[in-house]
């Protein structure tokens, strides 16, 4: 059985598409699929993991009307499912693409447009069903909600002891890792350092990167002032480093739910539209400090905000109850079980 993963990553848009398509892929990987990343040049460098292993990788068009073409000529065979993560594609795609694939399956968290799709998935935290009920055709299968998020399988391995070891710790914040996406477009992370440094707590610091980031060198200055901090680029075990700290400082994108899994609390940064409603909910039930845009963010918001937490245990470990509440890190064996329903002949051949 082969899928193909129509997903992208660069500076702009960051690697949060390719990530969450990577732990599909994976998963369907370890059972028996094929699976092959058809994504614009520049996706690899800008995510170095989709580069980095057996998966094929197929060179798209920009042109988004020449793609079906494209995936014909490569894979004339065709596919038993095609994976559709884009923004940028909606039903228009997704049609020309049909005889090509016997199913299709849409990744979306914006509910503005049309599909095509025999399966949609969004996985932000108190999405409802009925958000989507009129833009797909009578028989998809809608999965909504963080139950359902696509995490890689260290996630879940992780979760019981990473929960363990936050449950036990009543000392305050000894860890905390900044993490802004791959890319960090707006050097949002500078901001963050200034912040902790202003904050005056005593932690170690892992920062984190990928190697094409704009600001990495100036970011890589501010990291040698601050003794206590590590800059890691393009960084593998991030759920080792997440389960490592005490308090995160991120955007709220997919890795909004790696957190939530490992029950580790945020102060979350608004650098993008799409997460809005991800942010708006999850600091309703407690789970996150949500600091806003980051264009209004200012350094000595940080730092008042890290050193209220650092002096209150008890807040600290609500968050973490209320984040490890959201996300099980099952999400991505979820829907495999259902992909597994569409191909039974998969299913039986494992």
């Amino acid at each position: 059985m082969k899928a193909v993963f129509r997903a992208d990553a660069s500076l702009q848009i960051g690697g949060g598409h390719v990530m969450r398509s990577l732990a599909l892929a994976t998963g369907l990987t370890n059972t028996g699929w094929s699976c092959v990343f058809a994504s614009r040049p520049g996706s690899t460098e800008t995510v170095p993991t989709l580069g980095s292993g057996d998966l094929e990788i197929l060179d798209m068009p920009d042109d988004a009307s020449e793609q079906p073409a494209a995936l014909r000529v490569a894979l004339p065979e065709g596919v038993a499912l095609l994976v559709v993560d884009n923004y940028g594609l909606d039903s228009v795609f997704e049609m020309a693409c049909r005889s090509w694939a016997k199913r299709v399956m849409v990744i979306d968290d914006l509910a503005d447009r049309k599909h095509d799709s025999d399966i949609l998935l969004d996985q932000t935290f108190g999405r409802d069903k009925a958000d989507y009920r009129s833009l797909v055709p009578g028989q998809c299968d809608i999965f909504t909600g963080a139950n359902y998020a696509l995490l890689r399988p260290e996630f879940s391995a992780g979760r019981l002891a990473a929960l363990a070891r936050r449950d036990t710790n009543k000392s305050g914040i000894n860890r905390i890792l900044v993490s802004l996406g791959a890319s960090d477009p707006h050097n949002i992370t500078s901001l963050a350092l200034e912040g902790i440094r202003q904050s005056g707590v005593e932690a170690a610091v892992d920062v984190v990167l990928g190697s094409g980031a704009q600001y990495l060198n100036k970011i890589s200055r501010l990291v040698e002032g601050l003794p206590q901090a590590r800059l890691h680029i393009n960084v593998i075990d991030m759920a080792s480093l997440m389960a490592d700290a005490d308090i995160a400082i991120g955007a709220g994108g997919t890795t909004s739910w790696e957190r939530c899994c490992l029950g580790l609390p945020t102060l979350a940064v608004t650098d993008a539209e799409n997460q809005e409603m991800i942010l708006d909910g999850l600091a309703t039930v407690g789970a996150i400090t949500n600091l806003g845009w980051f264009a209004d963010l200012k350094s000595e918001s940080v730092a008042h905000t890290l050193r209220l937490l650092d002096t209150s245990p008890s807040e600290l470990m609500n968050m973490s109850l209320a984040a490890r509440a959201i996300c099980d890190g099952q999400g991505t064996r979820r829907v495999m079980e259902h992909i597994c329903h569409l191909f039974p002949a998969a299913k039986n051949a494992n």
